[in-house]
């Protein structure tokens, strides 16, 4: 019966030791995940006339300087402009006022 005990013993310790190794490899493997992703944020703004009114189809551009790429959209109906992903560096943003001809 002894040799059993140890035995019964020395399975638990292993079942112990393996499920902490598993815990401790998945925490692992999870942090190195969360690292390799990307930074990155957004931007978002209304465009008012001197009036305060909103301009709609404004022709919004951004350029991030130190690599010169530019990146457009317009305003919506309610004057709103958004750009998403924008890695983190410093911008230039322009704002061109689409006029229509009557």
């Amino acid at each position: 019966m002894p040799l059993c005990e140890s035995s019964v013993r020395a399975t638990r310790s292993r079942s112990t030791h393996l499920l902490f190794s598993a815990l401790l490899l998945a925490i692992s493997l999870s942090n190195e995940l969360t690292a390799q992703t990307t930074t990155s944020g957004g931007l978002t703004g209304v465009v008012t006339d001197p009036r305060h009114a909103v301009v709609l189809g404004a022709q919004i551009e951004i350029e991030e300087q130190s690599k010169g790429t530019t990146q457009s959209t317009k305003t919506d109906r309610e004057g709103v402009y958004r750009f998403y992903f924008l890695a983190p560096g410093r911008y230039t943003l322009a704002v061109f006022e689409t006029r229509a001809e009557w």
